[in-house]
């Protein structure tokens, strides 16, 4: 049986964290044209920045997007 490891999720947060500006860019400008599993392949082959912090900052990312898309939407709306 895997036990969780809390170490783990800290870690990469701590890598997201410390992604460069250019290579974040680079994940959002991909993220409008092509999947976030592709986006962060490509951008980790290009710029070698781990994995697990682009697809952590991408999901971050696009949550927080929808969620303005949201409040946008309701706002007209209303």
């Amino acid at each position: 049986m895997m036990m969780p490891n809390p170490g783990k999720s800290t870690f990469c947060s701590a890598q997201a964290a410390a992604l460069s500006a250019a290579v974040l860019a680079l994940l959002r400008a991909l993220l409008d044209h092509v999947p976030l599993k592709q986006a962060v392949v490509l951008v980790a082959d290009a710029t070698g920045a781990p994995r697990n912090a682009l697809y952590e900052s991408g999901l971050a990312w696009r949550q927080a997007r929808d969620a303005e898309a949201d409040g946008a939407d309701e706002a007209d709306g209303a």
